[in-house]
């Protein structure tokens, strides 16, 4: 996997260079930076979707439909009195967002699933799920957007421009122009910690072999970030993806109460808002 990456990287403040693997990049956690020059903090929470490998993959889906996503609007009642930049908001992949809307959904549950995706409170990014880029066709790649753009169609709203894969450490040099071709402008990649990954920086210009060029962050370490951003950050922006491990779920409501209590803490004057990946 490390070494079939055939890509060119545009790094932020850089010329261009070639992309070739390189150490792992995940040698110790990086420090909290001061956040001086941050002004804003998103705070994205998914976890991380793997079908197959904690339970059966009939068991997995199961979760998703019933005790997982009752979890998850839950949160979503429970943050509803917030000012509107804290409530919670769950980003889900677009295959399981499909088998939680599946026919045999309770009419209750699939009430209160739909007036949480109306009030943007479940929103699913334009990947499937997270797949071995490299052993699927160009067909494969393209098919695989397609749950995500019906289910916007479903609801009338504008298809995602964001993707999320996790666990797999490298993809295909095609991803970049599939997904540019789509219309997504970000993309973020989580590493699994046990495993290799390319030594690239945690933003940058990913370009595809047609040219287009896609804002890609990667985390090494893990399968999402940090509230804080790490030494050395120079954007206005970071991206806080709280990421819970495989099929984990959302956060409780009273773990997403403590990360407000810490941002206040350790983020004094900084606006934290709660959103999704294109934000």
């Amino acid at each position: 996997m490390r070494h079939a990456l055939p890509a060119v990287v545009l790094l932020l403040g850089l010329s261009a260079s070639v992309f070739v693997p390189g150490p792992s990049c995940s040698a110790g956690e990086p420090k909290a930076a001061s956040p001086a020059g941050v002004e804003q903090v998103v705070v994205v929470f998914k976890t991380h979707f793997d079908i197959g490998y904690t339970q059966l993959a009939r068991e997995v889906v199961e979760r998703y439909r019933t005790s997982m996503i009752d979890k998850a609007l839950d949160v979503c009642d429970h943050t509803a009195t917030l000012p509107p930049e804290h409530r919670f908001v769950w980003t889900i992949p677009g295959w399981p967002m499909q088998q939680i809307l599946w026919p045999g959904q309770t009419p209750e549950r699939r009430a209160r699933i739909e007036k949480a995706i109306r009030e943007g409170r479940l929103v699913w990014h334009a990947l499937a799920g997270t797949t071995h880029t490299e052993s699927m066709g160009l067909e494969d790649l393209v098919r695989s957007l397609g749950f995500s753009s019906r289910l916007a169609r479903q609801f009338g709203q504008p298809l995602p421009r964001d993707a999320k894969m996790t666990d797999v450490p490298c993809h295909t040099w095609l991803v970049p122009t599939v997904l540019r071709r789509a219309g997504v402008d970000f993309l973020h990649l989580g590493c699994n910690s046990a495993s290799g990954s390319p030594d690239i920086p945690v933003l940058f210009w990913w370009e595809g072999p047609d040219g287009s060029r896609l804002l890609t962050m990667y985390t090494a370490e893990g399968y999402g970030t940090d509230l804080v951003p790490p030494a050395g950050w120079k954007h206005k922006t970071w991206l806080a993806l709280i990421h819970t491990g495989d099929n984990h779920g959302p956060p409780t409501p009273q773990e997403t109460e403590a990360l407000l209590a810490r941002a206040k803490k350790e983020l004094p004057g900084v606006k934290i808002r709660m959103g999704r990946l294109s934000d």
